[in-house]
């Protein structure tokens, strides 16, 4: 402000209008409307049951996916009993992601396990257990035991997909300690 007031003593041969300052700013691409605009459009596909899963992965995804995972209203009610509050429109997303990554994962349990708030990005984690096991890498502990007993999801965005978290192996429990 200062630079602005030595440069100028605050006399403009011709000031802007506020309409003109918000035009240019709206001709930028990836402005916040079409931002917001986007993410309804998936938020109303997520509720629809359209989870817009490309062709090659269609013939993948389980027909009557059968999961097991808790009512997020009344997880959000508990939580915010403990003073946690996401908003209605997070927990309705919430919801909606979770049936989205039981119906891609396979998984026979889900739950929210927590949000962690980044310097850049927050993100949203998810707990669950996995019908179906694949091949483990040697020397780690196989699907649904030990240390590997609990599969973990995470995401930056609740519109975006789901990143399954590596397993668990012996050296990143050593280097925990």
């Amino acid at each position: 402000m200062s630079v602005l007031i030595k440069k100028t003593h605050l006399a403009f041969n011709e000031p802007k209008s506020d309409f003109k300052i918000n035009e240019q700013a709206s001709a930028a691409p990836g402005r916040p409307s079409e931002i917001y605009l986007e993410h309804t459009k998936w938020r109303k596909d997520m509720i629809n049951g359209n989870y817009n899963i490309c062709k090659e992965d269609v013939g993948m995804v389980p027909k009557n996916p059968d999961c097991c995972m808790p009512d997020m209203n009344n997880e959000a009610d508990m939580l915010a009993w403990a003073g946690i509050n996401f908003g209605a429109q997070d927990n309705l997303t919430m919801q909606h992601s979770l049936k989205k990554l039981a119906c891609l994962s396979g998984a026979s349990k889900l739950r929210f396990s927590g949000k962690i708030m980044g310097t850049e990005r927050d993100y949203w984690i998810v707990c669950g257990e996995l019908k179906q096991t694949s091949d483990t890498d040697p020397g780690c502990e196989p699907h649904g035991t030990g240390c590997n007993s609990a599969v973990f999801w995470v995401t930056d965005n609740l519109l975006h997909d789901w990143v399954q978290l590596p397993d668990v192996r012996p050296e990143h429990i050593i280097a925990s300690r």
